[in-house]
C-alpha cells in the first residue's frame, strides 16, 4: 500500500510540475493549505488544483538551490503543529525528492524538483494535500 501511494505522489508531483512549466505565476495559493502551512518565502505560485479531497499547489522557488533547505522550511513549519516528518526519499535519475508529513487523517507530500528554464532558476515544490 505504501508503494501505491509513493508511485501516486510521484505522479501528481510530476504532472504538477509539467504543467507549471507552462503556467505562468499567477494563480492563488490554496487557502487549505495556507491554514496549515504558509507559501514558501517568495514562493511564485504556478499552478494549484482541488478534486473532492487533495488539494495540489506548484510553488516555484525562485533562487533557491538546495532542496535541504526547502524541506527544512517544512519541516520546521509543520513538525511545530504536530505533524509528523516522514524520510526523504530521492530519486537522482529524475532529481527530484519526496518528503511526507501527516497529522491524524491528513497526509501531506511534499516533492522538489530543480527548475532551470530561461531566465528562472531555482526548486519547484510540489504540494499534495489529502484530508
Amino acid at each position: 500500500m505504501k508503494s501505491i501511494r509513493l508511485t501516486f505522489c510521484i505522479s501528481v508531483i510530476i504532472f504538477l510540475f509539467a504543467i507549471s512549466l507552462t503556467s505562468a505565476a499567477n494563480h492563488q495559493y490554496p487557502p487549505e493549505l495556507a491554514r496549515i502551512i504558509e507559501c514558501y518565502p517568495n514562493g511564485e505560485v504556478h499552478n494549484a488544483m482541488k478534486k473532492e479531497n487533495e488539494v495540489a499547489a506548484a510553488v516555484l522557488a525562485v533562487g533557491a538551490t538546495d532542496d535541504d533547505e526547502v524541506f527544512g522550511f517544512y519541516k520546521d513549519s509543520l513538525s511545530t503543529k504536530g505533524w509528523k516528518v516522514g524520510p526523504k526519499m530521492k530519486n537522482p535519475v529524475m532529481k527530484m525528492s519526496v518528503m511526507e508529513f501527516t497529522k491524524g487523517n491528513s497526509r501531506l507530500n511534499v516533492g522538489t524538483m530543480d527548475y532551470n528554464i530561461g531566465k528562472k532558476k531555482g526548486i519547484m515544490i510540489n504540494l499534495s494535500l489529502e484530508q
